[in-house]
């Protein structure tokens, strides 16, 4: 009974941390130690919680879309809201439980690649411990991805990448056309430094920006050729295999204590 009780408890404690927000902390400049400190860079997708435009238009019920839905530990629904951001515009529809409205249906049919969908849930549960009911929320972003992502290609034959290896292409690719002059010259006082770009429809790049500032003028300079000056990619495609636009950002920056 213990033993069943203790499970119970520690559910309640994951399942409450499991659809907490979590975001990149801010960092602030700090003294480098190079024995501490690794240097690291990756390109990823900007889309940190994807879901596609295929999934959301068969969904009748938020466990259809969202990934780990707790649909055995709520109780009762409260409310349940679903707020669309995207193109300047802001659009939120209420409901009463996981069954999606008419009209909430009917909102994010127009969803469009990189379009936020933001999920807000109010319920309450049976503490399996206290055997009384509390409330409880559930506060997610999903951000609407490509149906296929875009693929770096590589401009030489030792960087022809196939979806399978096209981090470490990439990554090669960018350490020789750029990223290894940063490392070798980073300054005493660093931070984490950022690019985003978009690989659009003809997979080229373009609206190439520095998001996060490393710091050092020349080290934001050389982040933004690295990106500039790539090849072109496979842009990604929708469910329909057309092409369209992807989002990416370059991060930079040391671990370590």
């Amino acid at each position: 009974m213990n033993k069943i009780i203790l499970v119970k408890l520690l559910l309640a404690v994951n399942i409450t941390a499991a659809f907490c927000q979590t975001e990149f902390a801010s960092y602030k400049p700090k003294e480098t130690d190079a024995v501490n400190q690794n240097f690291f860079y990756e390109v990823r997708s900007k889309y940190v919680k994807p879901v596609t435009k295929d999934d959301i238009s068969k969904a009748m019920l938020l466990r259809d879309f969202i990934k780990g839905y707790p649909v055995n530990w709520i109780t009762d629904y409260v409310s349940v809201n679903i707020t669309l951001t995207g193109n300047g515009n802001i659009t939120t529809s209420a409901g009463t439980n996981e069954m999606l409205t008419d009209e909430q249906k009917e909102i994010l049919s127009g969803i469009q690649i990189g379009n936020e969908i933001t999920i807000d849930v109010a319920y309450t549960y049976l503490h399996p411990v206290k055997g009384i009911k509390e409330n409880g929320n559930i506060h997610t972003t999903l951000t609407v991805a490509p149906h296929k992502n875009a693929v770096f290609m590589g401009a030489q034959q030792q960087f022809k990448a196939a979806e399978s290896n096209e981090d470490n292409s990439l990554k090669s690719y960018l350490w020789e056309n750029g990223i290894n002059k940063v490392k070798e010259n980073i300054p005493s006082l660093f931070q984490k430094g950022s690019v985003t770009f978009t690989v659009n429809e003809s997979g080229k790049i373009c609206n190439v920006k520095t998001a996060v500032s490393s710091g050092s003028d020349s080290m934001d300079k050389i982040l933004i050729d690295s990106i500039n000056n790539m090849p072109d990619w496979l842009p990604a495609e929708n469910a329909n295999g057309e092409k369209v636009k992807h989002d990416f950002e370059l991060v930079v920056g040391l671990s370590g204590c």
